[in-house]
């Protein structure tokens, strides 16, 4: 659903039924249906208002839910070699030795 503003046209609120297991969402829109240049990205939210309409013209909107497919939080730890700061430099095949 669309609600543009009638006082301000400039203002547009949508609102979407949201999607299951959806990490967020894409709001394109444009002014012609097939050129979708604009969008925003919605995270932890079914609901958007855009602020930055031109007041004539009509406008067309689409919204696409998008999942990263990873988990946000893992119960396990990744175990990794070294301090995690320190860079290896390697010249011709072999590794530099530091000085």
């Amino acid at each position: 659903m669309v609600v543009r503003n009638p006082e301000d046209r400039r203002d547009a609120t949508l609102l979407w039924e949201p999607v299951k297991d959806a990490d967020g969402y894409t709001v394109r829109y444009g002014i012609e249906p097939d050129k979708l240049y604009n969008n925003y990205m919605v995270y932890d939210a079914n609901t958007i208002t855009i602020h930055s309409l031109n007041r004539d013209p009509e406008y067309y909107f689409e919204v696409e839910a998008f999942d990263s497919g990873t988990d946000y939080y893992r119960r396990e730890t990744e175990q990794t070699m070294g301090r995690g700061a320190e860079i290896e430099l390697a010249k011709d095949g072999k590794m530099l030795e530091r000085k």
